[in-house]
């Protein structure tokens, strides 16, 4: 495996960052701000062309407006799913039983 960059560093410790904060917040309070961070990275345009031109293979009678629809809910179930995950790991059983 490879020498991680300082770049991959960076973004790792920004990550775990992140996530310790939203540990803190009330786990809806959490998936929303997954949810928002999914946006923007669609919205900065993190993998935005191979992603639109997956889904556009994908599904040929779709218009570009709903490519780009598909692609950004994508984006935002990615990052409401992954928050949650990184903060499920902290909470208790009764925690989870009360979502």
């Amino acid at each position: 495996m490879p020498t991680p960059t300082l770049q991959h560093r960076l973004e790792y410790l920004a990550i775990r960052a992140v996530v310790g904060l939203l540990r803190r917040l009330p786990f809806r309070v959490g998936s929303r701000v997954g949810e928002l961070l999914g946006v923007l990275g669609y919205t900065l345009g993190i993998r935005k062309r191979v992603t639109e031109t997956q889904i556009a293979f994908a599904f040929p009678e779709y218009t570009v407006e709903q490519v780009r629809a598909v692609a950004r809910e994508s984006y935002a179930n990615l990052g409401r799913t992954s928050i949650e995950a990184a903060i499920m790991e902290h909470r208790t059983p009764a925690d989870l039983i009360a979502l």
